[in-house]
């Protein structure tokens, strides 16, 4: 089964998408490799790629600050680390030891959020698939920093009021949505299933409108794994607060998040690697799986499907280590001749269409 055939088959209301940087970069391919020019900041040219890997990100960085490192080259330092190797390289700099480290943290988070800075708006392989998303009323879930997704939507702040739900900070905006809904007098709707049911843009990793929720470094990964543990986990408080396990799907604590959407719905993966760097959403993917095998045995639920989209078919097989992982995850592995042929689908001429 191709991507294309996939689409053709699923459930829109009971789909959620995981988009990460894989569709900006595809949206330039053919442009220079402007990864490995140092004059990227200063460049004028029109033919400027808008966005980088996230290694050449980090490449730039570590330049900047002379270590002498280069993540595009394996070696045994993850992305995470490389983010916190050069946030304590950089704390000499800070004369304040109390903050220091939240100082270099801000800057950092400043400074990467300025790599993706989008003057021209979206691309038409964006608008494609944001109105495919649309018009099929599909939520999206997406790792990427950048707000060019989320262009001429409306932030909304899912649930906010409400004692018994999420309350975000300048960390976590795990329930912030952007949809098509317009607050007015910044009063999110009566009800909030409405957003979370609905087509909308949740960014599980933060986003350039809220630096300080960027997740960059070792510790923010890690802190995002407590945050979401300590909701999955939570012993009911009275009648009201419960974790994932302790209720049903509409009481838990994190229903008004995108937490929600990715415990409870299908999955597409897509543009998105999901190798060990990932290790807030493979761990997610390890505990989605637990609590669907739970759910199996407890109260005869079918489990939720889950599709991994790529084009990587020499080097991602069942049989490869990365391969193994998402099948213990229960995510199959939907294989495809190019990118080309992945994000085509979204074409108005070529988008599947919908079953009655």
């Amino acid at each position: 089964m191709n991507f294309r055939q996939l689409l053709a088959k699923i459930e829109p209301n009971n789909t959620a998408f995981i988009v990460g940087n894989g569709i900006n970069l595809y949206a330039e391919s053919g442009k220079p490799n402007c990864g490995s020019c140092g004059e990227y900041v200063r460049c004028k040219d029109e033919k400027k790629r808008r966005f980088l890997s996230w290694s050449a990100v980090l490449k730039k960085l570590c330049d900047k600050r002379q270590i002498c490192l280069d993540p595009e080259k394996p070696f045994d330092l993850s992305y995470p680390e490389i983010a916190s190797l050069m946030n304590l390289c950089t704390l000499e700099q800070y004369t304040d030891p109390k903050t220091g480290n939240r100082s270099a943290k801000r800057d950092m988070r400043m400074e990467i959020s300025g790599c993706y800075r989008v003057s021209k708006g979206q691309d038409i392989v964006h608008k494609q698939f944001i109105n495919y998303m649309k018009n099929r009323n599909i939520p999206i879930i997406t790792t990427n920093f950048d707000m060019l997704l989320s262009e001429n939507l409306h932030e909304q702040k899912v649930g906010t009021g409400d004692p018994d739900l999420f309350k975000p900070s300048n960390r976590y905006i795990w329930n912030y949505c952007y949809n098509t809904t317009e607050v007015k007098d910044h009063k999110p709707p009566i009800d909030f299933r409405d957003s979370v049911d609905n087509f909308g843009i949740w960014y599980m990793h933060g986003n350039q409108k809220h630096p300080s929720s960027i997740v960059i470094g070792l510790e923010d990964y890690a802190g995002a794994i407590f945050q979401a543990k300590s909701m999955i986990s939570l012993q009911s408080e009275g009648e009201s607060r419960f974790g994932l396990y302790g209720a049903k799907d509409d009481l838990w604590i994190g229903r008004n998040t995108w937490l929600h959407l990715f415990f409870q719905r299908d999955l597409i993966f897509l543009g998105l690697f999901l190798d060990s760097q990932e290790l807030f959403l493979r761990w997610l993917l390890v505990q989605r799986t637990n609590y669907l095998s739970h759910m199996k045995a407890k109260h005869k639920r079918p489990v939720r499907k889950a599709w991994y989209v790529h084009d990587d078919l020499c080097k991602l097989n069942p049989s490869t280590p990365k391969g193994i992982f998402f099948n213990a995850c229960g995510v199959e592995l939907i294989p495809n001749e190019s990118h080309q042929a992945i994000y085509e689908c979204f074409e108005p001429k070529c988008s599947p269409c919908l079953r009655d």
